[in-house]
């Protein structure tokens, strides 16, 4: 069978330990979303600094909105983090050993 598939690509063919393929994806999943992490933090940080100052030298209006947007931010946040915490717990939870 290995030297049919040689055959068939052109040139020896290896094929990769199921074990450390899935690991190499695993530390990738996790190391995206730890790069991805701060920018997050960042984002909901400037946007409850934007209602912040809403509070503070908005008018009545614009405090009305702002306080419609709080319920949003925190949607937001627990959509973008909550994937990236339970995704990391899951890579590090499951181990693909041989």
């Amino acid at each position: 069978m290995d030297n049919l598939i040689s055959k068939i690509a052109g040139s020896p063919v290896t094929l990769v330990n199921t074990n450390n393929y899935l690991q190499q994806i695993a530390d990738n999943v996790v190391g995206f979303l730890n790069s991805i992490a701060p920018f997050v933090y960042v984002v909901v940080g400037v946007a409850l600094f934007a209602v912040g100052l809403i509070f503070i030298a908005g008018s009545d209006r614009a405090k009305q909105a702002a306080k419609e947007k709080i319920p949003h931010i925190i949607i937001g946040t627990l959509l973008c983090l909550g994937p990236t915490i339970i995704a990391q717990a899951l890579t590090t939870t499951l181990a693909f050993t041989s």
